[in-house]
C-alpha cells in the first residue's frame, strides 16, 4: 500500500494543511451516482474558500 506523508517543516509552516486523497479501482462511470452528487454539492461551497497567507522572507523557515 502506498503512504502519503506531510513533511514535519510543511505542517509546521502550514498547522492547517489537509492531505486527503481517495483511490479507487473497478468503478462504472456510466451509472448515476445520487449519493456522490450530494456530498460533493455539500461540500463545494467550502472548498471555494481561500486563505492566502503569505510567509516573510525574514522568517527563518523561508530560504530565498
Amino acid at each position: 500500500m502506498t503512504s502519503v506523508h506531510l513533511h514535519p517543516v510543511v505542517a509546521e509552516a502550514f498547522p492547517d494543511a489537509r492531505i486527503a486523497l481517495v483511490t479507487a479501482r473497478g468503478i462504472r462511470g456510466a451509472e448515476p451516482w445520487p449519493e456522490t452528487v450530494a456530498v460533493m454539492e455539500l461540500l463545494a461551497p467550502h472548498s471555494a474558500v481561500v486563505e492566502v497567507r503569505y510567509l516573510d522572507p525574514e522568517q527563518a523557515r523561508v530560504e530565498v
